[in-house]
């Protein structure tokens, strides 16, 4: 059976065997949807795998669009994407940037311990990271520094990472039901 992936908010970087969606038709995507009306028009439990590669920066409300993610995985899916980070420049170049993110973000939706009155959807962290890229010649400079003193710096100063990589997993299916049950003696 083959896997159903899909590549939300795609722009110009159509990915081969994802379904490219995306609002413009210009780009000629596979599917035209718009992501700032919900429910989004996916099924639920239907995609083995969702990316979202600048583009969650985009739309409103972070809390209701991974609703829509978990909705749409099925269990044991996995949600991965790229957004700017938050204390880089790139995080604000763009207007139209609604939503700001750290390397801790995620954690709201993954950790119910530090967040127990969380009531949405719930995910397994499997990777969070920082990213440096290398395309100005001030990032190519900057990216000099060893990684592990831009970890110290980031704490003072902005610009040290460009963006935050994240794999999450939607949690799989609980057993219930009578096989979970004992019988009594």
């Amino acid at each position: 059976m083959p896997q159903t992936k899909i590549n939300l908010g795609c722009g110009h970087i159509k990915l081969p065997g994802y379904l490219n969606v995306d609002f413009s038709q210009q780009i000629n995507p596979d599917m035209v949807a718009d992501l700032s009306v919900r429910p989004w028009p996916f099924p639920d439990n239907s995609a083995d795998e969702i990316r979202m590669d600048g583009s969650l920066e985009h739309l409103r409300d972070t809390c209701e669009n991974l609703n829509e993610v978990h909705r749409i995985l099925k269990p044991g899916g996995i949600f991965r994407g790229c957004v700017p980070y938050a204390k880089s420049d790139g995080a604000f170049l763009s207007i139209e940037h609604k939503s700001f993110y750290t390397e801790k973000s995620f954690d709201y939706v993954c950790s119910q311990e530090a967040y127990p009155s969380f009531e949405g959807a719930k995910f397994e962290k499997i990777s969070v990271r920082l990213t440096s890229s290398s395309y100005r010649w001030k990032n190519k400079t900057r990216n000099l520094i060893p990684i592990f003193i831009r970890h110290i710096l980031k704490w003072f100063l902005w610009n040290m990472f460009d963006e935050v990589e994240f794999v999450l997993r939607k949690p799989a299916a609980k057993v219930t039901g009578s096989s979970a049950l004992k019988e009594s003696p």
